[in-house]
Parts: structure tokens; C-alpha cells; sequence
């Protein structure tokens, strides 16, 4: 899985980094994404996580949020460019 061309709905997240400090070590499951934010079950309830300043790991990769700001369906527009 390669989180900057893929969907990242299912994965499991947990945040290594984040502006807010009462978001780091939480962990959970990625629920829905929009271009700027995550929204992840942590087992005790749902948290909605900025991509601006944030360094997760989904499914053991290491991703900058910043980076993936983009709205789901052009990552899976360019995947597809970059098959064709």
C-alpha cells in the first residue's frame, strides 16, 4: 500500500507527530478522509485528525499528512495516469 496514491480507508493509523499534543500515540482506524482531515475509530470513540501538521504511520509507512492533502478521488486519478 502506498498512501500517497491510495485510498487510506481501513488502515490503521497511530500519530507519531502533531501540533496538538494530546493527539500524539493515538491510534486507530482510518474511517474517512477528505483533503484536509482524517477521521479515525480509536476503540473509544471517533477523532477527526488535521493532515497540516501531522506524522502518522498507516499500516507500518511512515507519511507526512501534509504531503497526501489531497481530495481521495485525484490520488486514484493519478494512479491511474501513472498505470497508463
Amino acid at each position: 500500500m502506498n498512501p500517497y496514491l491510495t485510498d487510506v480507508i481501513g488502515a490503521n493509523l497511530k500519530i507519531l507527530e502533531h501540533s496538538d499534543p494530546s493527539l500524539v500515540n493515538v491510534t486507530g482506524t482510518v474511517v474517512d478522509e477528505s483533503k484536509n482531515t482524517l477521521l479515525i475509530d480509536t476503540g473509544n470513540g471517533r477523532k477527526v485528525i488535521p493532515k497540516s501538521r501531522s506524522k502518522v504511520t498507516l499500516d507500518g509507512f511512515k507519511v507526512d499528512l501534509y504531503e497526501i492533502r489531497i481530495r481521495p478521488e485525484d490520488k486514484i486519478k493519478k494512479m491511474r495516469r501513472r498505470r497508463a
